[in-house]
């Protein structure tokens, strides 16, 4: 494993336990709440168990998505992370085109831009 990936590996970890905290937090509330049952938060946990395992940052926001169509309770949490996630996209994004920039070549900038947009429909996530 080159450290590269390592540190991707420890990124995309660290999304996790975040996104399993909200979604404990969301489930404890509901409970709390009177809004779900235990028997319910242990249907919800055993069916974000069995998306397991997330291979990327998009993989998590995907899924997310998914369990908050079928799940309230997990609507607050994907709409907090796929928000995340675009602002993130949008950043290295910029990053790169300004990098094209600075050498000079604003073309392959556009280029890059017009590839790699998150503004895409077929892309979006929301």
């Amino acid at each position: 494993m080159t450290i590269i990936t390592a540190r991707k590996n420890m990124k995309l970890q660290k999304l996790l336990e975040e996104v399993q905290k909200d979604l404990l937090m969301q489930v404890m509330i509901g409970v709390k709440n009177g809004v779900i049952t235990i028997d319910y938060s242990e249907g919800f946990a055993k069916e974000f168990v069995d998306m397991m395992p997330f291979v990327s940052e998009r993989d998590i926001v995907e899924k997310l998505k998914a369990l908050a169509g079928r799940h309230r309770i997990a609507q607050d949490v994907y709409l907090k992370y796929v928000n995340v996630y675009y602002e993130n996209r949008k950043h290295k994004l910029l990053a790169k085109a300004s990098k094209h920039i600075k050498r000079n070549n604003v073309e392959k900038a556009l280029k890059a831009l017009k590839q790699k947009s998150c503004l895409f429909e077929k892309d979006r996530l929301r």
